[in-house]
């Protein structure tokens, strides 16, 4: 339907369910206006549209970034096409003047080749490009040209028909931030506080099916989480300007989706659980989400984590809790501290797969992480998803034991061992059988984009490296030296980490011993196994491991129980735990302080 613009107070309202209706559903079309606008009129809505300080609102009220706020965080996927590219130009036209009658003209073929009832990302992104230029526009086109742009893009907001289920983000694209971006740049016309209540009620919903309290989205989510959180960032804060409120809940969850946000940026601003292709934060993007919190915490670790070229100040208190885990995301990241390059790891464990990726400086280790297991040479597989088993985070330790049944009597146990002090991770399995068998282990460590993995010559320990030593990797249950005979072993294949290991009998533990101190893992290293004892005999590998791991002059110690706990000793001391880390204390004492134990 084409609509004629009367401009004497005649106002256009579009439909809140975002569907299409026929003419006779007042309230889901835009109001017919059949008289033309006379010459007179168009010149005025001309320059109330065009005057600088309309035109240039949304960019002041999006942190006066020079690219587009719709490019922020966005997958390279999408960044890198020829209509992201053209939003762009549309962007730089609207602020300079510049090129401005050739992007007009481009985005009235590009919005006019939108098939409205088959949005994809690419045509979202453009009709919002379109949307955010509309005012920009006004002033290079006669009446008729832009009164057609005008209908176009409300047919294209009238035509979504998309279900919350179907894709979370194209939802809120297409069905929140759409129709509000163009309620704004054409507020002149249309009812914006209308149109923007509707908006931000959808939006509403996104937020309670995606976040937790703790702003955590689903493990599911984790790579669209940035674009999500940008594209509610820009609605939050053009639903501000027009006087309209997010409830206090999903209020409350954007402000702490913004500490997520914080938690999982890498050092060069992507974010943990996103393609390293995707658009980092920025600047502007910061300064925009940072005006969801309230909480004063979240401005300082902004600080400490972006310093965009100024050089952060050293933390004197100690801010809020630096690592989080959410059981109802299945998502959370172990880091040492609030800093751009501090030691850290983001994991997920929903679907009954495990996600990892190890941190510093850049990324380590990124990928699908889940250990395949075989009993009598039949492949097991998840009975269920991954639960809990045990959690805990310290100053000294962040601790995460994960279990999941497999059939047949076995189970998996997995534990993740954060020193955050100590500066290092221990990714680990325990293989756990009713009745002994002959147990197959392997598990896959997926290495980050530009990491490579370098083996010693004589012994087992693998490095990971880009141009400079990055991290020291060993493989605890495997002996030290090559020339020890054994079938396990870590091997470096297909830009992998690839960690195999078996055993007949009741269990099986492999793990692997991340040194996230990049200087230390240049020192000399050694690990050995020690013995461990129960009732005067020496307990097999399937009952119970311990292990003695020193890198330059810095030692720990670590003990699993493979089989049930027992009251057993080694290094001569008791112990009667399942689990326990600690660090040998001062040079030639022998004595150990405890890091964790549990029970």
């Amino acid at each position: 339907m084409t609509t004629k613009l009367k401009i004497k107070h005649e106002e256009t309202d579009i439909a809140s369910n975002g569907q299409q209706s026929n003419a006779s559903e007042q309230s889901s079309k835009v109001d017919s206006v059949t008289a033309k606008a006379s010459h007179e009129s168009w010149k005025r809505l001309q320059k109330r549209l065009t005057k600088p300080s309309a035109v240039t609102q949304v960019n002041r009220l999006l942190g006066n970034g020079e690219k587009s706020p719709l490019s922020w965080l966005i997958p390279g996927v999408l960044r890198d096409t020829e209509g992201f590219a053209q939003i762009q130009a549309w962007h730089a036209a609207t602020l300079t003047g510049k090129k401005a009658k050739s992007s007009t003209r481009a985005i009235c073929d590009s919005v006019n080749q939108i098939n409205a009832s088959a949005l994809n990302y690419e045509s979202a992104f453009t009709a919002l490009g379109a949307a955010n230029a509309i005012r920009m526009c006004a002033g290079q086109l006669d009446e008729s040209t832009w009164q057609q742009l005008f209908d176009d893009l409300i047919c294209i907001i009238e035509s979504v028909n998309l279900e919350l289920s179907q894709d979370l983000w194209l939802f809120q694209l297409c069905s929140v931030e759409l129709p509000l971006v163009f309620a704004f740049q054409a507020q002149d016309i249309v009812k914006p506080k209308k149109i923007g209540k509707a908006a931000i009620k959808k939006m509403e919903s996104i937020i309670a099916d995606t976040l937790d309290g703790d702003g955590w989205p689903k493990f599911e989510l984790l790579p669209i989480f940035g674009p999500l959180v940008a594209s509610w960032t820009r609605t939050n804060a053009i639903a501000k300007d027009l006087g309209l409120k997010i409830s206090t809940a999903p209020a409350y969850q954007l402000e702490w989706a913004v500490r997520q946000i914080i938690r999982l940026a890498r050092p060069d601003g992507t974010l943990m659980g996103s393609m390293h292709e995707s658009n980092p934060v920025t600047a502007p993007c910061l300064a925009t989400m940072l005006k969801m919190s309230a909480d004063p915490f979240d401005r300082k670790i902004a600080k400490a984590c972006f310093p965009f070229g100024s050089k952060p100040a050293k933390q004197r208190e100690k801010l809020v809790e630096e690592s989080s885990l959410s059981a109802w995301a299945e998502v959370g990241v172990f880091q040492r501290e609030w800093k751009r390059k501090t030691p850290k790891c983001a994991f997920a464990f929903g679907d009954s797969k495990f996600w990892l990726e190890i941190c510093r400086h850049t990324s380590l280790i990124k990928g699908d992480c889940t250990p395949q297991v075989s009993l009598n040479g039949s492949p097991l597989t998840p009975e269920d998803e991954f639960i809990i088993v045990c959690e805990n985070q310290s100053t000294e330790i962040d601790y995460l034991e994960l279990e999941v049944g497999l059939g047949h009597g076995v189970t998996l146990q997995r534990q993740l061992v954060f020193g955050r002090k100590d500066q290092f991770l221990i990714a680990s399995d325990v293989i756990r059988s009713e009745r002994p068998a002959r147990l197959d282990y392997r598990c896959e460590f997926p290495l980050g984009p530009g990491i490579d993995g370098m083996a010693e010559r004589e012994t087992r320990e693998f490095y990971l490296k880009d141009k400079k030593i990055r991290s020291l990797v060993l493989p605890l249950a495997l002996p030290e030296w090559k020339i020890a005979r054994t079938d396990d072993c870590l091997v470096h294949k297909d830009h992998r980490l690839i960690l195999s290991q078996a055993i007949d009998g009741n269990g099986l533990f492999a793990g692997l011993f991340f040194d996230l101190n990049p200087r230390r893992s240049l020192e000399p290293r050694t690990w050995r196994p020690l013995t461990i004892a129960e009732n005067l005999k020496v307990v097999d590998r399937d009952v119970a491991v311990a292990f003695r791991i020193q890198i330059g002059r810095e030692q720990w110690v670590l003990y699993r129980s493979v089989g049930p706990a027992g009251n057993r000793s080694f290094l001569g001391e008791n112990i009667n735990d399942d689990f326990f880390v600690g660090r040998f204390k001062s040079k030639g004492t022998g004595s150990v302080s405890e890091l964790l134990q549990i029970e």
